[in-house]
């Protein structure tokens, strides 16, 4: 199928936020909005324009931290008034030159400094390289299209806004080739938490309709977010098959953003950041791209991804159970990863969904004639004996609730790990267990009750540990197939 033909389309999120990007000076912003309160002050209170004294100094503290208390507290606020005190205090006044500082930054809050818009992905959380007129990206009012879902990204930090203007200026100046806006992006990486410092054969290059540059003196670059202003889109993305591959058209007008984004929703696909896009991207190509003959095809083939390698905790659980060929398993890893990478309530019923679904294969006939004729001390008896022979502790399986749900064939994983280890034929050949195994798979498993039951004196708990106590109780499980 080699002509381009429409397949779907998607809401892609999008959070644009309005900003102030004040010209770039050799000093601080605040040290300027703090030495323009103390001499606003002075004039209040009919005071020499250059005197300093704590009265001035301790309103202006109040006002700076009150205004900017989400980034603003006693250790930044002690820096920039030492900072301040270093540049425009001498013998307890204010320098003459104090006069002129503040004279570069008197239209830093008119109303003619430009309102600059900042759109950051909603899935990936990235910032969009491109600050002109996107005015005509509008909210899309298609109900009938599938909604990706937001990742709730926190806010676009100062470094990551630095980054996208700058490979905004460098791809706008280069004229780079689409096939090799990879390799760029790799250089400036949005996610790092590091500052910024631009190559040195780009240094000056910058945009002056920004009014912020790329050299080094970047440092001292600002962003103001205007309160209220955070707005959600959901952005219209059209799908299409083409040379039997699934591609994405995204809405914007130019190269730049288009290959941008472009990279955002495969980033996404490949990452399993968003569960919805992967679901409808396998279904697109199931429909488009793979022979329905071909039963064996299966998401992970259709995205020729090596999935474990995508998952932050669980990859390897993922690469371990890949011997029994069982996708329930592998889309529930899949769903604890994202869960707990995101803190999220459902993990808690999901790891108690796996064990289950990883036990249940083992599982004979839940009623048999054997069962019925033991007694709780004919029950205690063996499996004390199995457990002795392989090397581990028996306590959690000797109870009569335990034991009654086994005898009658009740639903219960207890009970289902009880029958395992009594009657299948593998057990004194594995050589995965360790004396807390049974302790280890009920203390994940029992994590379900923290989710459910309410409790406002606790919290829930995610521990990435969880995941390591996995894969060990995986190992023993595993053992116990049969593999073809």
């Amino acid at each position: 199928m080699d002509n381009k033909q429409y397949v779907g389309s998607v809401r892609w999120p999008f959070f644009r936020y309005d900003v102030l990007m004040p010209p770039q000076n050799e000093n601080d912003m605040f040290e300027w909005l703090y030495l323009s309160i103390i001499v606003n002050q002075n004039e209040i209170n009919k005071k020499d324009t250059f005197s300093y004294d704590d009265t001035e100094t301790q309103s202006a503290m109040k006002l700076i931290k009150n205004k900017f208390s989400k980034v603003i507290d006693d250790e930044i606020f002690s820096k920039i008034k030492k900072k301040t005190e270093e540049d425009f205090v001498k013998n307890n006044r204010l320098t003459y030159e104090t006069t002129s500082f503040l004279s570069t930054f008197e239209s830093l809050f008119s109303n003619d400094l430009e309102v600059y818009h900042v759109f950051q992905d909603g899935v990936t959380g990235d910032v969009l390289p491109n600050f002109s007129d996107l005015d005509y990206i509008k909210d899309s009012a298609e109900n009938s299209v599938i909604q990706i879902e937001d990742s709730n990204p926190n806010q676009p930090t100062v470094s990551q806004i630095r980054k996208a203007i700058h490979r905004y200026n460098r791809l706008k100046e280069e004229t780079i080739p689409e096939e090799i806006i990879e390799e760029t992006e790799a250089i400036i990486d949005p996610d790092e938490e590091v500052d910024f410092e631009p190559e040195s054969s780009f240094e000056g290059s910058g945009n002056s309709n920004l009014g912020v540059t790329t050299q080094k003196r970047s440092h001292n670059f600002r962003v103001i977010y205007l309160d209220g202003t955070k707005t959600k889109y959901s952005v219209l993305v059209n799908l299409f098959v083409e040379n039997n591959e699934i591609n994405v058209e995204p809405p914007f007008n130019d190269e730049l953003s288009r290959c941008w984004m472009t990279r955002r929703m495969k980033n996404a696909i490949q990452s399993g950041k968003s569960r919805t896009l992967c679901d409808y991207y396998n279904e697109l190509c199931r429909k488009y791209t793979v022979q329905k003959s071909d039963p064996d095809v299966t998401y992970w083939q259709y995205t020729k991804l090596d999935i474990a390698s995508q998952l932050k905790y669980f990859g390897p659980c993922m690469r371990l159970i890949a011997i029994i060929k069982n996708d329930d398993l592998k889309k529930l890893l899949i769903k604890l990863d994202d869960y707990l990478v995101a803190k999220s309530e459902p993990y808690y019923n999901t790891i108690g969904q796996y064990i289950e679904c990883l036990v249940a294969p083992l599982v004979v006939s839940s009623h048999n004639t054997r069962r019925e004729s033991y007694t709780f001390e004919d029950y205690c008896l063996e499996l004390t004996s199995v457990c002795k022979l392989i090397g581990i502790n028996e306590r959690p399986l000797i109870s009569n609730n335990i034991f009654n749900s086994w005898k009658n064939g009740w639903k219960n994983l207890k009970a289902d790990l009880a029958e395992i280890l009594m009657s299948n034929d593998r057990i004194t050949k594995n050589t995965q267990y360790y004396q807390r195994f049974l302790n280890d798979i009920f203390d994940l498993y029992n994590k379900r009750s923290q989710g459910s039951h309410y409790n406002k004196n606790s919290s829930l708990m995610f521990d990435p540990n969880d995941a390591k106590t996995l894969f060990e109780v995986t190992k023993v499980i595993i053992e116990l197939y049969e593999v073809k």
